[in-house]
């Protein structure tokens, strides 16, 4: 109960003191901390992604080339 109080005080008096609690442990973390936590995970997340998707692209490129390249080879026998 006293840290809803003093998160109550905190929204309402220090905004920019706010935090989040993680119930397991009743850790507190600044919510500017937090959310800039989020946004990096977000941000990673989405540039492996990205790198994943331009790999396979390239790869998709590179097969059919090969392809054609072998079949103008025997069709030269």
């Amino acid at each position: 109960m006293i840290y809803m109080e003093e998160e109550i005080t905190n929204y309402l008096i220090h905004l920019d003191r706010m935090c989040y609690i993680i119930e397991d442990t009743f850790e507190w973390i600044p919510v500017n901390e937090y959310e800039h936590k989020l946004k990096e995970e977000f941000k990673n997340y989405i540039e492996e992604d990205l790198k994943k998707k331009i790999l396979e692209a390239k790869a998709n490129l590179v097969i059919p080339k090969g392809k054609k390249a072998r079949k103008k080879s025997s069709k030269n026998k």
